[in-house]
């Protein structure tokens, strides 16, 4: 059955049959095995992009300046090509500079950040920019259902074709649970519109993690 399920996936012919039927499947074993082997297979051999993606496309990143430091000038070149550009910024920024979470300390620094963000996100001519205003670094410290039905919710909204976000192995805390949380809330069900996810490389984050594993990142998508 293994063996069945891994070609099956490897048929370009049954692929998207098989992604839109996925959720038929209620043998838990299989179900895992697939979801593996959907999640890896475009990590395997590098791929240059000459086929240009558009469509409507959302960065979530945990941290303002997160999004220009991963994806910014492919923003740029997404609005220049008249895709729909989303940000949602997950959390709130600065409170982790404290030793214990003080927002109400913090308040006026949050805000000041989050118009920042706003007058970027307008220089970049982006369609929106939303935040969920979890605390910052500290997003292992939030119900991951919680953050996963936040995403749910702007996907469902948005209907975006493309995802762009952190990547798994990241040293940040947060980085990695956004990363988990996308991939949950983007599983294919009947009202996905997400056919693509790219994680992109932040600078002292991405480069510091362990890259003794297989995870470490190593971009493949030009």
């Amino acid at each position: 059955m293994k063996n069945f399920i891994k070609n099956f996936i490897n048929s370009k012919t049954n692929y998207k049959f098989f992604i839109k039927n996925f959720t038929q499947l209620t043998d838990l074993k299989i179900v895992s095995y697939v979801a593996k082997s959907m999640r890896h297979s475009l990590i395997i051999n590098p791929y240059e992009n000459k086929k240009k993606l558009t469509g409507n496309t959302i960065i979530f990143s945990p941290h303002p300046d997160d999004e220009i430091l991963g994806c910014g000038g492919t923003m740029i070149e997404h609005v220049k090509r008249g895709d729909k550009v989303g940000i949602i910024i997950s959390s709130e920024g600065i409170t982790s500079r404290d030793d214990v979470r003080n927002y109400e300390k913090r308040k006026k620094e949050v805000i000041e950040l989050s118009e920042v963000s706003r007058k970027i996100a307008k220089d970049l001519k982006v369609s929106f920019i939303d935040f969920l205003s979890f605390p910052d670094n500290r997003l292992d410290s939030v119900n991951l259902l919680d953050i996963v039905k936040k995403i749910e919710t702007r996907l469902l909204d948005f209907m975006p074709n493309l995802i762009y976000t952190h990547h798994g192995n990241d040293l940040n805390i947060d980085h990695c649970i956004i990363n988990i949380a996308v991939l949950s809330a983007s599983r294919p069900y009947p009202e996905q519109t997400v056919e693509k996810i790219l994680t992109f490389e932040i600078p002292s984050s991405s480069n510091w993690g362990d890259i003794s594993q297989v995870s470490a990142f190593a971009p493949n998508y030009y």
